[in-house]
């Protein structure tokens, strides 16, 4: 994928994180920002991508 962020262009790979430590470490810090995110905790199939360059 290519993200433009402040006006760089950027090659990037999305892989799914399937570390249920890691999934839970991300549930926390989303919901925590507002009680209008729904916790991904609460799903039976969740599915998180962590950006990295290629």
């Amino acid at each position: 994928m290519r993200l433009r962020l402040d006006g760089g262009l950027y090659d990037l790979r999305a892989e799914r994180v399937t570390d249920s430590e890691e999934v839970a470490a991300f549930s926390g810090a989303w919901t925590s920002q507002s009680m209008f995110r729904r916790d991904p905790l609460n799903y039976d199939e969740v599915w998180i991508y962590r950006l990295v360059s290629r």
